[in-house]
């Protein structure tokens, strides 16, 4: 067993929360972790290694790559103080940013003050100037960059025509309705949609497996039709959602009680159904969802093998049906950070689960090596609670796999809410960004963030899920309010596709 040890001398206003580590890829490691004066972090894999590590801050909850300037760090090596360590990294890494966007130093405050800070020992000051300067930089790049082009390739998109929440229920996280009436209605009200129209140029078609067919053979088809119809009219881009997604959204309860055998056979069977009706109309396909061994999308345990088998199957009937339609491979926790530790249990069904075999990164890998046919990566952004530096180094290296990337699902908070914590556990949320979430702030990451995956070649779409507060994934996070009116977070969406406009 390998062994990194840390210095935790933390000044005031930061706190150590947690820590695993990866490998130079960025792939999750089994770790075990002890803290107290030191951090001491133990893991089986070949080094070297780069660390993850969250501190608690003014600014939210901050997880942060300190990875000795893209060298790694061996076992035995002389055991600095972390909080130091990610200071002199994120300073490298805005540095070598800058040279690579040929912007100036001199025009970014925050560097500045963090360089000031840090040479008088205001370590904490540092830290926190250091990550907005992080911020600052990439979004100044993507500016440039956007401007270069004259405009942007990546289509604004929402779910527009329906919502996740209603009442008790939900359509995607659960819990399970009666099934012996019509399932909840979800569908959002025309004038509703209406209003969100100036945000998106593209929608999701809410084709969640349990929805539609509740009962085998039984499919709800006028739901899907007049959304589809309605977005054709308004002339938006429509975009699948999962054909097969097992967390308790997608998987109908009928499926549950089958075995692999017979839920194979299921699979294709919906699948079929499900393009042979839509061919030609949906722009692409997103095929699985979260089937990377994360618990609350694998609740069956399917094995490494029998998730391959799914995605090949899947994938192979869209290409036969609906042949030159993109087909998307959707995740989420692309961090890929619960792989780090053997604590799992199924979210909804009551069953301890082994370690996670699989991060995003590793099953795409995966994927590849067995010649699995597929076009684009879909990836979920919700509330990541990292730094949009880190957001975009890690968008960067899933377009690496030489894949277009759709951004599938997105929601970031106006407000500071004890309800943001959602059942799948998937989200923490940290208490903010640059401060404690509000309107504004919500209004300024979207704006950011926005530009900064825009500039991105190979993007496809960034799709927000919450677009209401009414209905919303995350409380808080939609772009018009309760009664409707739209927020700053709206009008930052609408700058943006005015001041960038789509290529054709």
């Amino acid at each position: 067993m390998s062994t990194l040890n840390f210095d935790l001398t933390l000044p005031n206003g930061i706190e150590f929360r947690s820590a695993y580590l990866t490998d130079m890829g960025r792939r999750a490691l089994k770790t075990r972790v002890s803290s107290g004066r030191w951090l001491q972090i133990d893991t089986v894999a070949r080094p070297p290694y780069i660390v993850r590590a969250t501190f608690g801050s003014a600014y939210g909850d901050l997880d942060v790559v300190i990875d000795n300037n893209d060298e790694g760090y061996m076992p035995g090596d002389a055991a600095p103080n972390l909080l130091i360590e990610a200071i002199h990294c994120r300073l490298k890494r805005c540095e070598r940013r800058l040279k690579n966007a040929r912007l100036s130093d001199g025009d970014f405050v925050a560097l500045t003050t963090a360089r000031d800070l840090f040479a008088q020992g205001d370590f904490a000051g540092a830290f926190l100037q250091a990550i907005r300067a992080g911020d600052d930089i990439e979004y100044a790049a993507s500016r440039k960059a956007l401007r270069a082009t004259g405009g942007r390739k990546a289509l604004l998109s929402g779910s527009i025509t329906f919502g996740e929440r209603l009442g008790q229920w939900s359509i995607g996280v659960g819990p399970d309705w009666p099934t012996d009436g019509a399932p909840p209605n979800f569908a959002r009200a025309l004038p509703a949609r209406e209003v969100l129209l100036p945000v998106c140029e593209a929608m999701t078609l809410p084709n969640f497996w349990r929805w539609i067919e509740p009962v085998q053979w039984k499919y709800r088809w006028d739901v899907l039709d007049e959304m589809l119809e309605w977005a054709e009219e308004r002339k938006l881009v429509v975009k699948s959602f999962a054909i097969v997604w097992l967390g308790i959204g997608g998987a109908p309860q009928w499926l549950r009680d089958l075995n692999f055998r017979e839920q194979l056979t299921a699979v294709e069977q919906w699948t079929q159904a499900l393009v042979g009706r839509y061919k030609g109309r949906i722009s692409a396909w997103e095929t699985v969802n979260e089937n990377h061994d994360w618990s609350f999308g694998n609740p069956f345990n399917w094995s490494r093998y029998q998730r391959l088998q799914v995605t090949r199957l899947v994938n192979e009937v869209v290409g036969a049906l609906d042949p030159g339609a993109p087909r998307v491979i959707n995740n989420c926790c692309i961090w890929g950070d619960y792989a780090a530790s053997n604590d799992r249990r199924s979210s909804w069904l009551p069953v301890d689960l082994p370690p996670a075999s699989d991060t995003p990164l590793t099953f795409l890998e995966y994927l590849n090596e067995r010649n699995v046919p597929y076009e684009g990566i879909g990836l979920q952004y919700y509330l990541p609670g990292r730094d949009l530096m880190e957001c975009a180094d890690q968008l960067d290296r899933y377009l690496a796999f030489g894949k277009d990337i759709w951004i599938t699902e997105m929601g970031t908070p106006g407000l500071v809410s004890a309800a943001q914590k959602i059942e799948t556990g998937q989200i923490t949320p940290g208490g903010g960004w640059r401060g404690p979430w509000s309107e504004a702030l919500q209004a300024d990451w979207l704006r950011m963030w926005y530009t900064i995956a825009s500039a991105r070649k190979g993007v496809r779409a960034l799709n927000y899920w919450d677009l209401d507060d009414s209905r919303a994934f995350i409380d808080g996070s939609g772009v018009v309010n309760r009664a409707g009116v739209p927020k700053p977070a709206f009008d930052a969406i609408v700058a943006l596709r005015n001041e960038f406009p789509l290529r054709t």
